[in-house]
């Protein structure tokens, strides 16, 4: 662990945990797309750890049906629960968000940066596994877009993700203390999520400008489950291991020192 990790108390340290869409994509051999099974495990081996899961309570019926309520209420009501978890005291903070979960942990890691905070966190780390920042395959855009669902209309709204993205960069950088490091995760040959969409925000990260309180890096996130590894991943014996070295160290201690240049084969502006 670093040398700053070593000296905060477990109430100073939190690792956050987003649900994407909980019932898997495909009904068959279904897997719990949720970190509650993680979460429970992880936190017995690290007892002196606080975990916050934020659960998504709607599957893939819900919004089809549109029987969900609206994403943006939804994302309220999870900021009011993180606050009441005394998040004004948080010196570290750690979040990790699944699949679409990642886009909800975008808006909320940016509100825990923000100045709306009364006390912003030492370090803040950004963390998202198999995230479509750029929507899912391409042959279910069409049909997606179509339904006009909040949940679902978030998916394409890449304006949004990169507004949420400029306004944690700016507010970490308005802090003129806090440590900001973002790690983007592709989940090793995921079925669902293409690796320019995973790691999209590399694209905006390089152009933007850089100060030595940011850090970011892009990964390929180790999966065993070669069928369905995107649905699998949060149960995957490779996968939580990865996640559970991240965890312990919080962040893998040795950092390039310039970020890695995207390798997706086009440039985005930056952020």
């Amino acid at each position: 662990m670093t040398e700053a990790s070593t000296n905060l108390s477990s109430k100073d340290r939190v690792v956050i945990c987003l649900d994407g869409i909980v019932r898997g994509l495909w009904k068959l051999l279904p897997f719990d797309c949720s970190w509650t099974d993680y979460v429970a495990a992880a936190q017995e081996r690290r007892p002196d750890l606080t975990f916050i899961h934020l659960q998504q309570p709607y599957d893939w019926e819900d919004l089809l049906r549109g029987s969900a309520k609206p994403y943006e209420e939804l994302v309220r009501g999870m900021a009011d629960e993180l606050l009441s978890h005394g998040g004004d005291k948080w010196e570290e903070v750690l979040v990790l968000g699944f699949s679409m979960g990642g886009l909800t942990a975008l808006n909320l890691t940016e509100e825990i940066g923000s100045s709306d905070v009364q006390v912003a966190p030492q370090r803040l780390i950004f963390c998202t596994f198999g995230t479509p920042f750029g929507g899912p395959f391409d042959y279910t855009t069409a049909m997606i877009q179509r339904l006009q669902n909040s949940y679902l209309d978030r998916l394409y709204d890449g304006e949004s993700t990169r507004r949420y993205f400029k306004g944690l960069l700016d507010g970490a950088r308005a802090s003129r203390s806090m440590r900001l490091e973002i790690l983007l995760h592709y989940i090793e040959r995921d079925e669902f999520v293409p690796e320019r969409s995973a790691l999209l925000p590399a694209e905006w990260l390089y152009f933007a400008p850089q100060w030595p309180r940011l850090k970011w890096e892009t990964h390929i996130a180790p999966c065993g489950n070669r069928l369905r590894p995107h649905d699998g991943f949060l149960h995957d014996s490779l996968a939580t291991a990865y996640m559970d070295g991240l965890i312990d160290e919080l962040l893998p201690p040795l950092w390039a020192e310039q970020s890695v240049r995207p390798h997706s084969g086009f440039a985005a502006p930056g952020i």
